[in-house]
């Protein structure tokens, strides 16, 4: 998973000038063209069941060796066919719009059709930052 442009200058400000570096809520998006650091991507509409999914910061393991991971299930439930295959996905710092914090791509785009659902497994979500 990159984190944003956004988050990146954030994280500076915060270790370089002793900005503020908050984000109090945190919500996963799903995208049929997949967002990256420099474009915006195309999020699923709010139609048929889509909606982001809310990430409990509680269920975050704590972090450690540069790594943390999202202990609990994230589930996306359709109730009609969502538009497009999903690409990927994204974190946000609001439920509507807000600030996009970090995403990734699916190594297989997948359909998904009214009853279908997307599920992410408890850890089945790992956030890495990388050493250069």
């Amino acid at each position: 998973m990159a984190f944003s442009v956004n988050l990146e200058n954030d994280i500076l400000g915060a270790v370089f000038k002793g900005e503020s570096l908050a984000v109090n809520s945190i919500y996963m998006g799903l995208f049929t063209t997949q967002p990256t650091e420099i474009s915006s991507g195309v999020e699923l509409p709010v139609t048929d069941g889509y909606i982001r999914v809310t990430m409990d910061p509680a269920v975050f393991s704590t972090q450690s060796g540069g790594e943390i991971i999202y202990e609990a299930t994230l589930f996306f439930a359709a109730t009609g066919p969502w538009s497009g295959p999903v690409e990927g996905m994204a974190i946000f710092d609001q439920h509507s719009a807000g600030t996009r914090v970090a995403q990734v791509a699916f190594s297989d785009p997948v359909d998904v059709d009214s009853g279908e659902s997307i599920v992410i497994p408890p850890s089945g979500l790992v956030f890495t930052v990388q050493s250069c």
